[in-house]
């Protein structure tokens, strides 16, 4: 499941237990809304993925061809979690797909300080 929550200057994605499509389908649309409204031209992101069990293969195509869509609008992305897995693609994305900054943390609080300087 995905859950999405706006503050005043980024919003915040968490991943619990497993991530499908059909999330995808439900959260997309909420996250396009927010990028259209923008006063500003990027935004800062959490992906809180400290609760993430499974991320199948189909949600993560769709992460990558919204993630390509957007790629003008990310200023920074904080991944949070404890997977190796995630911190590779972390680190991979940070350099093909996003042109703004993506960084990987096993802490949050540590995300969040970065992503707020």
């Amino acid at each position: 499941m995905l859950e999405l929550s706006k503050h005043n200057n980024y919003f915040e994605i968490k991943a619990n237990g497993i991530v499908t499509h059909e999330d995808y389908l439900k959260i997309i649309p909420q996250m396009e809304k927010i990028l259209k409204n923008l006063t500003d031209k990027s935004v800062n992101v959490i992906f809180d993925a400290t609760n993430l069990e499974k991320y199948e293969l189909e949600a993560a195509f769709d992460d990558l061809k919204f993630g390509l869509k957007y790629e003008n609008k990310f200023n920074k992305l904080a991944v949070v979690g404890h997977q190796k897995w995630l911190e590779v693609l972390t680190q991979l994305s940070n350099y093909l797909f996003i042109n703004g900054e993506m960084k990987y943390f096993d802490n949050y609080n540590d995300a969040f300080k970065w992503l707020q300087t």
